[in-house]
């Protein structure tokens, strides 16, 4: 049993093919960037399973990398976090034991949000993802086969935007996490945590992705001189 969400077929112009080809090519790029953005996000965790664990470096990633599953280890780390910061609070007047509570505290926020977030990469990354030409334009959706889940959750959702919001909100995750130790060490304090990109505010499908202006060279650059 094959049930389709939206079947429109009118690829009929060389140019709806083109223009099919680019959409084609744009969200696997989209959807190859959520990938590479999660998997450096989730191997960044090591560090932090390090610092909570006191282990050895290679301890600490023989431990990590020996759970499979991306959600057993960050519900691993979350559970060693939160009983290293019991165990610190008990070290009354002690600065980097102080500091230590303050960061482990911000780090298990940050694992909480990955968590919320793990639910739509995985429905992005799992879904058989097909391409509808209709009205002179390609259509995407997802195709639910023997009533996939996964697919049926992103029923009606703008693929592209979806996929680029979710990369946006995992840089921002990971920058805060690299943050933490130098702006606590210097300001006794956690920084500022991110304010996340409304979904709305990314480019559809419909829409050119934006795209950072070139900046204009030094007169004083090697470029320059070249």
């Amino acid at each position: 049993m094959v049930e389709t969400i939206k079947i429109k077929i009118s690829r009929k112009t060389t140019a709806q093919k083109r223009q099919s080809a680019r959409d084609r090519r744009r969200m696997q790029y989209e959807l190859g960037r959520l990938v590479q953005t999660w998997a450096l996000l989730q191997e960044s965790l090591v560090g932090v399973f390090e610092q909570a664990t006191e282990c050895p470096p290679h301890v600490a990633n023989s431990m990590w990398h020996s759970i499979k599953s991306d959600l057993v280890q960050r519900d691993v780390l979350i559970a060693a976090l939160q009983s290293s910061t019991h165990l610190l609070r008990a070290w009354k007047g002690d600065v980097q034991k102080e500091q230590r509570v303050l960061i482990f505290e911000e780090y298990i926020w940050a694992i909480t949000e990955i968590n919320k977030l793990s639910h739509t990469r995985n429905d992005l990354v799992h879904s058989p993802i097909i391409f509808f030409g209709a009205s002179g334009a390609t259509e995407m959706d997802a195709r639910i086969q023997h009533s996939n889940p996964r697919a049926g959750k992103l029923k009606d959702k703008e693929l592209y935007q979806l996929s680029r919001w979710m990369c946006a909100k995992c840089d921002d995750i990971e920058r805060h996490m690299a943050s933490l130790w130098p702006h606590v060490r210097k300001h006794g304090k956690v920084p500022a945590r991110p304010k996340f990109k409304p979904l709305s505010t990314l480019p559809t499908r419909a829409q050119k992705p934006t795209r950072a202006k070139a900046r204009p060279r030094r007169k004083n650059s090697i470029a320059h001189y070249v």
